[in-house]
């Protein structure tokens, strides 16, 4: 974004921004007014990827000039960052696409808010003599992202703007070579929905006599990015607590406990969070603080709290190994089909000897994998009773995609993860251990037991400086410095030998807590150990295995909305006040899977219904409860609609889920959606959104449906994480947008 005189200019990117975290692209509006000092960020792994995004662009150019030639232009820069500037380049875009160009590459437009320039505009045949253009995105990403839907759909409503005619979908070139496909009216639905927000966002703050307070409900935060994670650490947020989620952190801040150090006085759990998750968080809070306070702040501390995944660890064996990978996620094939090389399967033996397995290409990946599989056969044949140690999931899910990869080992691997001769001391730590710090990482936990043992700060001490020194080593080959190329690899051996041997002292530090820890649940506090419980509020999960549940109790319990009364059949054409069509009732809410507040504006809705003046068969009557049909797609809303219901005096009223109910037969449809955010609908949007999307307004032989929905305008603020959830959201915009607004009859 920038200034221009007045006037606030945003781009494709401050919208993306805005998609995953509103707060990010606010603190960067207070950077530009000078609010604030401009945060540094240095991140190499994404300056790389940055470098091949642009390589992938290239390739995609040269595609197209191979297939095009000539018909390929390209719109230059503009002249500057001004509205005249920004203007000429819009026109001169506009001037290529009605000359019909095979091929506009990146063009520009600006539509005195709006400034973009999308890689590529194609054209796709033509409409009514005009041609027709495809936006097509190049993105290095393996799958499509929705806000890389978005930024291509913000390039499509320009097409629109300009009244060049749109194809269909828009596309995106993924790194892999595939191209995804999009619908481009429900993606520009998304997107007028998204930037009018976005919009109101930035101008709202502009005029703020101050930088974004960290904390306020009125944007979102994604709690990950830099601009989120330095605000936690200096307001001593409670996300600095380890194992707290955003779900843990809304229940914490809901009852008034917004730090870490509101969260160890508390006395009690919050009404949100249940008992188990409560002990595990205030006691985590309250060990970090421990050492916060404590004299040697760098001291790190750990208590055991349950025994029980200490004692599942295997007794120690003379064969035992401590594993680690090395991998550069960035690698990719030269035909661009498949990213990621584990570089260095790397393993020290109980006794001491470090032994490697490199791979600097795909079919010597398949070669190490072989390899390593044949060491582990002869290493369990000599030693019947070994594990294979390691820290965290990585080497189990690369191993089984590995086996997938070269359609090696495939079945073998399947048995050693099944048989247990792989140890996830990570898994062991998070069930027994609580440590000091904020962090699980295993260099985290090192000051437990490496003792004098450190790490060389100054060469590679992390994963990502591990990929960047795999991608040194690389170049150093290609330009033929074999010694430097080879004492690369050794930095990369030695980062590699020093973790696997933190996992095998933190094997024996785990074995040394178990046999000083007394039988039972818990053990008292002690200097030096890690973890954490596992109990956490999984609000996503717990209303998928609510609504499992709910939606057999709903069909199995009859409706007593039943009977003749419910089954006789009417053909209501008229209802006083209420016209053929989608009509929405806005209720402000944050509830998803079950909402009082839209339950209580349905039985209002109703009880404002009933006794309506009604034309039936021709013939006038009121509107009776047998001719409203009261609908939601989630079960626990289905169950408290029933009960509102009933207690309001309405039990004729049926209540259902929407399948097959919104296809106008009933006279009188109410729907409650009891969602407020796209993350939260149990198995996505679409079985809670299309229903209303496709619902008819009557026509040829359909019935004219009369159908009033309540929703969470809040739905509509924020984006879906998945590119699926996206197109749902953006027919469901497309169909609101034919819809008339009904007022609200509670307030």
């Amino acid at each position: 974004m920038f200034l221009t005189d007045e006037t606030l200019v945003y781009s494709a990117t401050d919208l993306a921004t805005a998609h995953e975290c509103e707060f990010q692209l606010l603190r960067r509006l207070d950077e530009k007014l000078g609010r604030v000092p401009a945060l540094e960020i240095t991140d190499p792994i994404r300056e790389r990827a940055a470098r091949l995004g642009v390589e992938h662009e290239a390739a995609v150019l040269a595609g197209l000039r191979e297939r095009f030639g000539a018909g390929v232009v390209e719109i230059g820069p503009p002249t500057g960052y001004t509205p005249a500037a920004l203007t000429e380049q819009d026109e001169r875009t506009a001037a290529a696409l009605r000359s019909g160009a095979d091929v506009v590459y990146q063009g520009g437009f600006f539509d005195g808010r709006f400034h973009g320039r999308p890689d590529f505009l194609v054209r796709e045949g033509a409409r009514d003599g005009q041609a027709r253009y495809a936006v097509v995105d190049s993105k290095l990403a393996r799958s499509a992202k929705p806000k890389a839907v978005l930024q291509v759909a913000a390039y499509a409503a320009q097409l629109l703007r300009l009244q060049v005619p749109l194809a269909g979908h828009t596309r995106l070139v993924l790194g892999t070579g595939e191209t995804s496909e999009h619908e481009s009216m429900a993606s520009v639905a998304v997107h007028r929905e998204h930037r009018r927000h976005v919009q109101h966002l930035l101008d709202s703050h502009r005029l703020a006599d101050g930088p974004v307070r960290w904390g306020e409900e009125w944007y979102t935060a994604c709690l990950w990015c830099e601009y989120c994670r330095a605000e936690i650490a200096r307001t001593r947020d409670v996300r600095t607590i380890w194992g707290v989620r955003a779900r843990h952190r809304d229940a914490l801040r809901g009852a008034g406990l917004e730090t870490i150090d509101d969260v160890a006085a508390a006395g009690s759990a919050p009404p949100e969070v249940d008992a188990r998750s409560w002990e595990r968080i205030h006691a985590q809070a309250a060990l970090q603080l421990q050492q916060e306070r404590a004299a040697d702040p760098a001291a790190v501390l750990a208590e055991v709290h349950d025994r029980a995944g200490l004692d599942a660890l295997p007794p120690p064996d003379a064969g035992d190994v401590f594993f680690d990978f090395e991998g550069d996620p960035l690698w990719v094939d030269s035909d661009r089909s498949e990213w990621g090389l584990e570089y260095l399967f790397g393993l020290l033996e109980d006794e001491g000897t470090y032994v490697t397995f490199w791979a600097h290409d795909r079919p010597a990946e398949a070669v190490a994998l072989r390899d390593f599989l044949a060491y582990l056969r002869r290493r369990r044949a000599q030693y019947p009773g070994m594990h294979v140690y390691h820290y965290a999931a990585y080497e189990q899910d690369t191993l089984r995609s590995l086996t997938r990869r070269h359609r090696v080992g495939e079945e073998e691997v399947g048995e050693l993860l099944a048989a247990g001769v792989f140890v996830d001391l990570y898994a062991t730590v998070k069930a027994s251990v609580r440590i000091s710090q904020p962090s699980y990482s295993l260099k985290k936990l090192e000051p437990l037991y490496m003792g004098s043992t450190s790490r060389d700060d100054s060469g590679v001490t992390t994963g990502g400086d591990s990929v960047l020194a795999y991608e040194r080593a690389c170049a150093l080959r290609e330009q033929g410095e074999d010694e430097a190329y080879r004492r690369q690899l050794d930095v990369l051996a030695d980062y590699n030998r020093y973790d696997c041997l933190s996992t095998r002292r933190l094997r024996d530090w785990l074995l040394a807590q178990r046999d000083a820890a007394p039988p039972g649940r818990a053990a008292g506090g002690t200097a030096g150990a890690p973890a954490d419980s596992g109990g956490r509020i999984d609000r996503a999960g717990a209303a998928d295995r609510a609504d499992a549940g709910e939606r057999a109790d709903v069909a199995a319990r009859p409706d007593p909305a039943t009977g003749p009364a419910a089954e006789r059949e009417t053909d209501v054409t008229e209802v006083a006040g209420l016209e053929a069509g989608l009509h929405l009732v806005p209720v402000d809410h944050r509830e998803n899977g079950r909402s009082a507040a839209e339950a209580a504006e349905v039985v209002a809705q109703v009880g404002a219904l009933l006794g309506r003046p009604a034309v039936d068969a021709g013939r006038p009557r009121p509107l009776e409860a047998a001719d409203v049909l009261v609908v939601a797609a989630q079960p626990r809303q289905q169950r408290l609609l029933r009960e509102a219901l009933d207690a309001a005096g309405h039990p004729l009223v049926r209540v259902g889920d929407t399948t097959g109910a919104l296809d106008g037969r009933a006279p009188v449809t109410v729907g409650s959606l009891a969602l407020s955010s796209p993350d939260r609908a149990p198995g996505g949007l679409a079985g809670v959104l299309d229903p209303w999307s496709e619902a008819s307004a009557g026509g040829g032989s359909t019935p004219a449906g009369r159908l009033i929905l309540v929703h969470s305008p809040a739905l509509q603020r924020t984006m879906p994480r998945d590119a699926a959830d996206l197109t749902s959201l953006g027919r469901f915009l497309r169909r609101c947008s034919t819809a008339s607004m009904r007022r609200r009859r509670l307030r």
